[in-house]
């Protein structure tokens, strides 16, 4: 992104061909002085990416609030539920660090009322303008397009057979979304004659492709739930479930959470079911039900703990909470509904200030990530040491942008992570993905290399075997565990701010 700020980018991944260029064209218009607080290195781009986020954080909820007050009407009303959208802890956290998730996420918001509009007016030109969002959600983040691509046709496919909308608009949808895509193909082509892009792989990039970060496991749909959990109230993205469950105070969260997705998801469920309902409304618990739906699938197959994994199949709340607004409105008294109004803005700013007031012990965190990478540099030279890591740690981060300048050929050879003998390699047993970390670190200790390690050598069985269940069942973690750790023995070791590190020797004769 830096180099994208600079204007020297090059490399693009087809999953997300506009995120880069664009947000680092924004990047230019905010000053590094205005970002330069605390310590840091050369590098303030992630700062001004989370501006950036907020902003589109706050499209996305502005986008939620023109939702809510079409469909129900009341500016109360759709103040309220833009605020729980907004205090959300998920929607939160990605509006204050630097993922790449939100302007794709705010345009899906933006697709969404201009698809709920479309339901209220039928303008014929509103579809080329939802063909239009689609096209750039596809281009910011790939992974918010079947979800939301499946959301529209059910929509559609309802309201035509309920003869409510034209039923050319099925055939003029998908081909103003192609002619969208090829636009920008064709745009590519003219901005680089030898480019190869082509509508298909940003339609399906590689990145929908198999990969070790994707499989299904029962340990998912666990992830999963704690994913639901933390969406609303927790904001906590745990890689190791058995941490979740295991904190009365994380689980008394993950139930606000849970209630929250069980009341909205009901109000869907009865609103899709019963005859009386509007037309408009109907339509809107197809979208969130079947977003909600097609977004777990989709994640069950990758990260489904992940903030940036439920942040769009959680919209479904945003749909429960504008039917029961409507609902109030038809039942209760002015007076009523306002107290009950008050009461749920009340509990939604509440539940952002608790977030809030959780997350501020952070403040600085970056700051000292950046100290933290300057010890480990200092510890451990990156000319003659190579480190082992799980390959999660936030350190590695400052350490890849800080120490390497984002150097990513000469930070793979000095940092080998534990988790991409899963990753890299699809399929993988156990016991092979020992073979090949075991063969990694000891052609890095054949070469005269000092050698540190922190995670599955610093670390319990368990707590290791658990961290990776999000990438790969327990079996396969357990035997990966047993089978390498033997091989080694530990050496020094090392306190540092980033946590314990230990230097690796081989252990005798290999096995």
């Amino acid at each position: 992104m830096r180099a994208w700020e600079l204007g020297a980018g090059r490399s693009q991944d087809t999953a997300g061909l506009l995120y880069a260029p664009v947000y680092g064209w924004l990047c230019r218009w905010v000053p590094d002085s205005a970002v330069s607080y605390g310590q840091h290195g050369g590098v303030v781009t992630y700062r001004k990416m989370a501006l950036l986020n907020a902003l589109f954080g706050a499209v996305a909820s502005g986008a939620v609030f023109l939702l809510a007050f079409r469909l129900v009407p009341s500016a109360a009303a759709a103040l309220v539920i833009a605020l729980a959208h907004a205090t959300t802890a998920f929607v939160l956290m990605n509006s204050l660090n630097s993922e790449d998730v939100m302007p794709a996420y705010a345009l899906f918001s933006v697709a969404a009322a201009v698809l709920m509009e479309y339901v209220l007016s039928v303008r014929w030109y509103l579809v080329a303008v939802l063909a239009g969002v689609v096209a750039l959600i596809a281009l910011f983040h790939w992974t918010l397009l079947p979800p939301c691509l499946a959301a529209i046709a059910a929509v559609l496919l309802l309201l035509a057979w309920r003869k409510k909308v034209p039923r050319w608009a099925l055939i003029v949808f998908p081909l103003f979304l192609l002619g969208a895509v090829q636009a920008f193909v064709v745009a590519a082509h003219l901005r680089n004659p030898s480019s190869t892009l082509s509508a298909w792989q940003i339609l399906f990039p590689a990145k929908a492709g198999p990969s070790g970060w994707v499989g299904f496991a029962w340990t998912k749909a666990v992830h999963a739930l704690v994913g639901m959990g933390n969406y609303f109230s927790g904001g906590d993205n745990f890689a190791d479930y058995a941490t979740a469950f295991a904190n009365p105070g994380v689980v008394r969260r993950m139930i606000l959470s849970w209630v929250l997705l069980a009341i909205t998801l009901g109000a869907c469920v009865w609103a899709w079911c019963h005859r009386r309902v509007p037309d408009a409304l109907k339509a809107l618990a197809g979208f969130g039900g079947v977003v909600f739906l097609v977004g777990e699938l989709e994640h069950l197959y990758s990260q489904p703990q992940d903030p940036q994994s439920q942040i769009q199949p959680m919209f479904v709340t945003v749909s429960g909470l504008v039917i029961l607004a409507h609902g109030l409105r038809e039942k209760l008294s002015k007076r009523v509904s306002r107290l009950v109004l008050a009461g749920c803005a009340g509990a939604f700013l509440l539940n952002g200030a608790q977030y809030v007031s959780r997350v501020h012990p952070l403040r600085g965190a970056d700051s000292r990530g950046w100290s933290e990478v300057q010890e480990l540099a200092g510890l451990f030279p990156p000319d003659r040491t190579v480190i082992v890591s799980h390959g999660f740690e936030q350190w590695n981060v400052w350490l890849y942008v800080e120490v390497y300048a984002g150097d990513s050929e000469r930070y793979l050879s000095r940092n080998i992570h534990l988790a991409s003998a899963f990753t890299n390699h699809p399929g993988v047993s156990g016991e092979q993905a020992a073979e090949l970390m075991k063969a990694a670190i000891g052609k890095a200790l054949a070469e005269g290399y000092q050698v540190v390690a922190t995670s599955l050598w610093t670390q319990p069985r368990e707590a290791f075997i658990g961290s990776l269940t999000s990438v790969v069942d327990a079996d396969k973690d357990a035997l990966f565990h047993d089978r390498l750790r033997g091989v080694f023995r530990t050496g020094r070791q090392f306190e540092t701010r980033a946590g314990l590190f230990v230097e690796l020797h081989r252990a005798g004769p290999e096995r």
